[in-house]
């Protein structure tokens, strides 16, 4: 086991560096057991890189990353985790059920079959091969078999992107409830109202770096940080200099 304290994630001076472009600069990062942490920023800013090194999919070009103090590539931290990440591929031939019964194969103390089906919507889907789901229903298969371990800390890159209003109101619900249990929940997202409704913490990357560590009520009053509008009406940070931000309603 881990020593006693550990923070669920620490990332201690982490940058990354693809070919000639930089994704992270000098982050820092410490999540406690527990807490629920959204990383906002627009595209680019280097949220999904954050979510690659903490997960072990990746390694820093500097720094360290620690999951409940271990090297996240290591089988005691990946046993801790339930990944769901933005892009993702699964055999497109099987089942839903045979692939949420593969990755609960996988672990030691799964959650059932039944349960993972329900959590995600798509009981009446169990029979169906994988490669016949709409885009957002391979989401929600992707958010069941990140469960299946019954993981300490969940990793979800986007877990809303392509989802209905019901299947996401229903997916935010459930991690939630999970939150309530005492799960760890590190999440990406554009959308502040997202965030709004289940972090307690937000950290704002922009151009690579970490440029907001508070609660959105603190991002929304730091002259650092913008937040803007896209097209869809949907709140995204940007580094930038303002006074204030005043929410707008939807229009």
């Amino acid at each position: 086991m881990s020593a006693a304290g550990s923070m669920a994630v620490e990332l201690v001076g982490v940058s990354k560096r693809f070919a000639d472009a930089w994704a992270l600069r000098d982050v820092d990062i410490r999540i406690a057991p527990g807490e629920v942490v959204a990383l906002l920023g627009p595209n680019g800013a280097g949220k999904s890189t954050a979510i690659a090194l903490m997960t072990g999919l990746r390694t820093p070009t500097a720094g360290a990353v620690r999951v409940y103090g271990d090297d996240p590539r290591s089988q005691r931290a990946r046993s801790r985790m339930g990944v769901m990440l933005q892009h993702a591929n699964v055999p497109q031939n099987l089942r839903v059920r045979e692939l949420v019964e593969l990755f609960r194969s996988c672990h030691a103390a799964p959650v059932g079959t039944r349960a993972l089906l329900e959590r995600a919507g798509l009981l009446h889907r169990a029979r169906k091969s994988a490669g016949t789901l709409s885009f957002g229903e391979r989401r929600r298969l992707l958010f069941a078999l990140a469960l299946a371990g019954d993981p300490e800390i969940l990793f979800l890159d986007e877990p809303t992107a392509a989802l209905d209003a019901a299947s996401r109101a229903a997916l935010l619900d459930t991690l939630r409830g999970l939150a309530r249990a005492g799960r760890t929940i590190v999440l990406t997202t554009h959308d502040l109202t997202e965030a709004e409704g289940i972090a307690g913490r937000v950290l704002v990357l922009a151009n690579g770096r970490l440029v907001m560590n508070g609660t959105l009520e603190e991002l929304r009053l730091t002259s650092d940080v913008t937040l803007t509008r896209n097209r869809h009406g949907v709140e995204e940070a940007h580094r930038g200099r303002v006074a204030a931000f005043r929410r707008e309603r939807m229009s």
